[in-house]
């Protein structure tokens, strides 16, 4: 009987660890957070339903917030990480600091400190561009942009 309960612990640790290195984790605002859409209808559930059509042994978790700033996002991710162990990590998180009128270097500096603990955690970080009204986004585009094109783009990079 020690034997059977050794297998299946060793069992499900493998089992475990094998579908947590295929996890996507989406991390964002209300637009991963489906705000104010019904059950299904997000992007990030239409992916995971996709994924899954496809038989790949991936899995998609979504750990998104509505109203998240990126700074939140940055206090909370290493948390998530550890709940998730993804392989990948979506970021989708600035905008909300941008229609507030927060501080472009402070938007930079999170959204680099997430690349950066994604990376720690060796899985790969994924920067979704910001969508940002085009009243601000003439005073925030130009700040971000350089990071959007290389930041989660390049290993060697902050």
């Amino acid at each position: 009987m020690t034997r059977r309960a050794l297998l299946l612990a060793v069992s499900l640790l493998a089992a475990q660890a094998a579908f947590a290195a295929h996890t996507v984790m989406i991390f964002g605002d209300s637009l991963s957070a489906a705000y104010n859409l019904s059950a299904g209808e997000g992007w990030v559930d239409l992916l995971d339903k996709r994924i899954a059509g496809t038989g790949m042994p991936w899995h998609v978790v979504n750990a998104s917030i509505s109203g998240e700033t990126s700074s939140g996002g940055a206090s909370r991710l290493a948390a998530d990480i550890k709940r998730n162990r993804p392989a990948i990590v979506v970021i989708q998180l600035g905008t909300n600091d941008a229609l507030r009128g927060l501080p472009i270097a402070g938007i930079r500096d999170n959204l680099e400190r997430m690349i950066r603990m994604v990376r720690q955690a060796r899985a790969e970080p994924v920067l979704v561009g910001l969508m940002i009204p085009p009243r601000i986004a003439d005073n925030v585009w130009p700040a971000i942009e350089p990071l959007l094109r290389k930041g989660a783009a390049t290993p060697q990079s902050k």
